[in-house]
C-alpha cells in the first residue's frame, strides 16, 4: 500500500513521506489529522459573507385544484379550439393547476 502511495506521489510531482528510505520507524509514526474545512466555507471565513437566502422557496404558491368534470370540460374545448384551428373552442389553460392523478391519455395538448 505503501509502494503505491509513493509511486502516486512521485507520479503527481510530490515527494513521497519518509522520502526514499525504507524505514519502518518513520512508516509508523502518523501526523496529527488536518482539520478539513469546505472550500465554501473558506471563501465564507475569508470574505465574511453568507450565501443569498431564496425568498420563493418559503413560500410556495398553491396550485389551482381542479375536478375531473372541469378537466373533461376544459379538454373538450381545447380538442374543438386545435380541430378549428382556433375558431371555436377555447384554449385550456393548465399552467398552475394541480393534475397529479388526473387521466390525461389521449387529450390533444
Amino acid at each position: 500500500m505503501a509502494k503505491k502511495i509513493s509511486r502516486l506521489q512521485k507520479a503527481l510531482g510530490k515527494k513521497p513521506a519518509g522520502g526514499d528510505k525504507k524505514d519502518s520507524s518513520s512508516a509508523k509514526k502518523k501526523k496529527p489529522a488536518a482539520k478539513k474545512v469546505a472550500p465554501a466555507a473558506v471563501a465564507r471565513q475569508v470574505v465574511g459573507d453568507t450565501p443569498p437566502e431564496h425568498k420563493s422557496s418559503s413560500a410556495q404558491k398553491a396550485l389551482r385544484e381542479v375536478t375531473d368534470e372541469e378537466l373533461e370540460k376544459i379538454l373538450v374545448d381545447h380538442r374543438e379550439w386545435i380541430i378549428s384551428k382556433s375558431k371555436e373552442g377555447k384554449r385550456a389553460e393548465l399552467g398552475k393547476c394541480n393534475l397529479r392523478e388526473k387521466y390525461l391519455q389521449g387529450a390533444l395538448l
